[in-house]
């Protein structure tokens, strides 16, 4: 899982050699630790290689993301806006603090110091406590979106008035403190010892339940909540299917937002779910070999981490493949002009036209009963 392979891999050090102190190989402690030496090279070049690109598409897809949501005054101050303005925003802070700080440790050679936990012990502990705060904030806004699209099929007519854009602020405010909250145990967890940002000596035991406790608020517990929220969806919108014979009714923008809404969490589930189940393998298979579980220790999860980043960095193409809204809005801005007045015009000015012409002949050609009421009034102004 991206999130113990973004703080613990450079926590434990053994003769200068870093080494991935996870649950599995806690487990297992009789693997020597220069076993880990051959995939100390490779990991940093599968961080190097697929961490770097990653880090500078996500920035500036996100980046553009942003623009393009905000860009028309009028959708600003929706909770469809809130949500994934907030994505976006944690999606740059999750590629900045725990990538950006693997990428260049991986850059660095062995004897040279973390530059972001290895200079203070207040650094050390902010940012792994950010580090683990930012992974399992963007899960769980995942999972709050998923949410959302469920008040949103179960309470088509309530929804507006449950769901507002002061409210998506709350929650999302309150999700990021509460999370950050809990994660103070991994500032507790970390020290700095011996010039490095590793685990405390007396906590070395301590790792085996934070390792569950990770893996459980980042993976476990918002992917089966988003997939029962949308087998629930499913069953919804049969069931209305089979009461009235067709689809029920709704408000379009909010399906086109669903379907953009969809489309991420089922992105987000995809690239985060591996490295949790290599986790678990790591975990609880007793017939791995130790070359076997070296591997998986090092190399599968280092290179499942890199595809839950590129999960997060990549949504700005699924806003594009999976948003027409957000397509026409980002060729507007490309093209420096409105779409919707260069081509055909709209129904509404059509209709508009055809009123004024209809009210003109009606001026140019007055009916009988008119001109009789023209013909007394000037009557009686004699």
């Amino acid at each position: 899982m991206a999130a113990t392979l973004s703080s613990i891999t450079d926590l434990i050090t053994t003769n200068g050699l870093a080494e991935n102190y996870t649950t599995g190989e806690t487990l297992n402690t009789t693997i020597p630790a220069d076993k880990y030496a051959p995939y100390t090279k490779p990991m940093a070049q599968i961080w190097i290689y697929g961490g770097l690109p990653t880090l500078i598409l996500g920035i500036i897809g996100h980046t553009l993301g942003i623009v393009v949501i905000l860009y028309r005054k009028k959708s600003r101050k929706t909770p469809a806006t809130i949500y994934l303005v907030s994505l976006s925003f944690a999606g740059i802070i999750l590629l900045i603090i725990p990538l950006l700080q693997i990428v260049l440790k991986s850059m660095l050679k062995p004897e040279q110091p973390d530059p972001f936990r290895e200079h203070t012990r207040a650094g050390c502990k902010i940012h792994v406590q950010l580090t683990y705060a930012i992974l399992h904030f963007c899960a769980w806004l995942q999972a709050t979106i998923a949410i959302d699209r469920l008040l949103f099929v179960a309470t088509p007519l309530k929804y507006k008035l449950i769901v507002t854009w002061q409210r998506a602020i709350i929650v999302i405010v309150s999700e990021f403190c509460v999370l950050l909250t809990a994660d103070s145990v991994f500032a507790y967890y970390v020290d700095i010892r011996d010039g490095k940002c590793t685990y405390r000596a007396e906590l070395v035991t301590f790792h085996i339940p934070l390792s569950y406790f990770d893996t459980i608020l980042y993976s476990i517990l918002p992917g089966l909540l988003m997939i029962v929220i949308y087998v629930v969806i499913v069953i919804i919108y049969s069931r209305t299917r089979i009461n009235i014979g067709t689809s029920r009714k709704s408000d379009k923008t909010g399906e086109k937002m669903g379907v953009v809404f969809f489309a991420l969490n089922v992105v987000f589930l995809v690239t985060s779910l591996p490295s949790c189940i290599i986790l678990i393998i790591l975990a609880y298979d007793r017939n791995m070999t130790p070359e076997q579980e070296i591997k998986m220790d090092t190399i599968g999860l280092t290179v499942t981490s890199v595809l839950s980043y590129l999960g997060s960095a990549c949504t700005f193409i699924v806003y594009c493949l999976a948003g027409s809204q957000f397509r026409n809005t980002l060729k507007e801005i490309v093209c420096g002009r409105n779409l919707s007045a260069s081509g055909k015009r709209s129904p509404a000015v059509t209709k508009t036209t055809s009123l004024v012409s209809n009210d003109s002949t009606s001026v140019m050609a007055p009916n009988s009963e008119t001109n009789k009421s023209i013909d007394t009034l000037n009557t009686l102004s004699k």
